[in-house]
């Protein structure tokens, strides 16, 4: 099984790279995709997240107090549900967050509050979507118990002492955000494509390749909320 999972901000990235360490340690038959900030600003990551995407079955967005309005982290979550069944798309609250605290396109998402209890229910979830390497509930429970100390412990540290994030007002940015999306969406249907098509396709995800190295990590606030941006990718 092959899992993608999203970020923005360093303490979400630690929280993804905390998950990507120690969940193969549950089971053997899972692979987890977490990009670097040195892929992102690359030239060929649409390329790339549309082929992660094509080979995931199951979403993970890392959430902070410090990201929930962050335009990647939207980007990712949008990609994600135009490219992996809503069930399969999990939403991870960290640093206190709870349910009523995820607003507009990412209410949508399944939430998993990061405590013991409530993370092994997406652990068990995660385990019966398994093909090969599923394991019984008691097994799975025995070694949970052994793994989640040290898990705590790591989404601890990441998410301790969250700042309150440096905003800048971009309305132009997201709008770039989502004509990369379009093309992503686009990218994804070329193998259906005729050879003229797919050449047209590839030729408008190259122009846009540039504006995704522009884009950044910035936070940025959106006059009306950025699910007014962003609503479509849930329709």
């Amino acid at each position: 099984m092959k899992i993608f999972v999203s970020w923005s901000g360093k303490h979400s990235l630690a929280v993804a790279t905390a998950l990507k360490e120690r969940l193969p340690l549950l089971f053997t038959d899972i692979d987890l995709f977490v990009s670097s900030e040195d892929v992102r600003k690359g030239k060929r990551w649409p390329s790339e997240l549309s082929k992660e995407l094509d080979a995931s079955n199951c979403g993970i967005v890392c959430l902070t107090p410090d990201n929930l309005d962050a335009p990647w982290l939207m980007f990712e979550a949008g990609a994600l549900s135009k490219g992996v069944a809503k069930a399969s798309v999990f939403t991870l609250l960290t640093g206190g967050l709870i349910s009523s605290d995820i607003a507009g396109p990412l209410s949508h998402f399944q939430h998993t509050v990061f405590e013991k209890k409530d993370f092994f229910k997406l652990i068990k979830s995660i385990n019966n979507a398994l093909d090969q390497g599923k394991r019984g509930e008691g097994q799975l429970k025995k070694i949970f118990e052994k793994f989640w100390d040290e898990l705590n412990t790591d989404v601890s540290k990441a998410i301790k002492l969250v700042p309150t994030p440096d905003k800048q007002s971009s309305d132009e940015t997201l709008r770039e955000i989502l004509g990369i999306t379009s093309q992503i969406e686009r990218n994804q249907r070329l193998s259906r494509q005729t050879l003229p098509q797919r050449k047209a396709s590839l030729e408008q995800i190259r122009k846009c390749e540039h504006t995704i190295g522009e884009i950044g990590r910035g936070l940025v606030p959106v006059p009306g909320g950025t699910a007014e941006y962003f609503s479509y990718f849930l329709d």
